[in-house]
């Protein structure tokens, strides 16, 4: 089912991997319910799924749909039933074992089945910061949450999806876990390959190289329109404010790369807080990042 075929296409929007992928990854799900795609939302987490309660369904031993309703016991950040809440909306949670063992196997098994079962003609995989990336020791930077990017989350997602049809990578705010001269090395050789395939800067609208056009335009004025709406949904569910971290519902979590992101993409150029544990000093003693328009660019590869 292609875009602009004679049926709706069904795609997945899936966070990769990262505590808040699943903000990233709203951004083309918004884009695409837009543009008339039957969009779902998705996320890929270290959780169990035997931790997870009171899902919707299970559709595999690493897959289930969970609600606003849904518990998840398992320590860690976990916005997915929030966000099902705010959006109303069935979330698909991709189980990768958990922080000890992952299974990329079973996630993959999971992946697929999702795919068959709900006729996903198309799946993209967002991740915030650029680690998803980094293909060598020394391809990171000081900004990472990751000490170790080829073991764990990202490392086994992108196991997982690797080979999968029609499935894409998107990165946005590149340049807070991997270094901006190893990203732009790394994009030239899947360049090579024939696996890029351009970027969007979400701010200013300005597009390079895009070849996705068939799938997600971006071309019109009115199609921006999608913005307000990861507007609403990144302020109802992410610390954005001091004042939000004074909240006791647990309705908004700390995310380093959603954030700014966030500030990135609305323009809100400077230093801006993100309050994680691992958020760099700055040179006056503060705490911070320093958001620019060139964190907007979203890159997309094949996956």
């Amino acid at each position: 089912m292609e875009a602009g075929g004679g049926s709706t296409p069904v795609m997945l929007f899936c966070g990769l991997g990262g505590g808040l992928d699943i903000i990233n990854a709203s951004i083309l799900y918004f884009k695409a319910k837009q543009q008339g795609i039957n969009a779902r939302l998705g996320s890929i987490r270290p959780a169990p799924i035997s931790t997870v309660h009171n899902p919707a369904t299970v559709f595999a031993p690493h897959g289930a749909i969970i609600t606003g309703e849904t518990t998840i016991t398992t320590k860690g950040r976990y916005i997915e039933p929030r966000v099902a809440q705010v959006l109303d909306e069935g979330i698909f949670f991709f189980s990768r074992g958990d922080e000890e063992r992952g299974d990329p196997v079973a996630l993959r098994v999971a992946l697929e089945t999702a795919k068959s079962t709900y006729g996903f003609s198309h799946m993209f995989f967002v991740d915030g910061g650029g680690d998803s990336l980094i293909l060598q020791d020394g391809d990171g930077c000081d900004t990472s949450e990751t000490t170790d990017p080829f073991q764990g989350g990202d490392a086994e997602a992108l196991q997982a999806i690797q080979g999968i049809s029609n499935t894409y990578q998107a990165i946005v705010a590149v340049g807070l876990d991997i270094s901006m001269t190893a990203f732009q090395r790394n994009i030239a050789s899947l360049a090579e390959t024939n696996g890029y395939f351009g970027r969007i800067n979400l701010h200013s609208r300005a597009q390079d190289s895009y070849q996705l056009q068939h799938l997600l335009s971006f071309d019109q004025a009115d199609e921006w329109r999608f913005l307000d709406r990861y507007y609403q949904l990144a302020e109802a569910v992410v610390v954005l404010a001091k004042s939000d971290l004074k909240l006791k519902d647990n309705s908004k979590m700390k995310s380093h790369t959603a954030t700014v992101s966030y500030h990135a993409i609305k323009g809100n150029w400077g230093i801006q807080r993100t309050w994680v544990a691992w958020e760099p000093k700055l040179v006056d003693g503060g705490r911070g990042i320093a958001v620019t328009q060139d964190l907007a660019w979203m890159y997309f590869l094949d996956a």
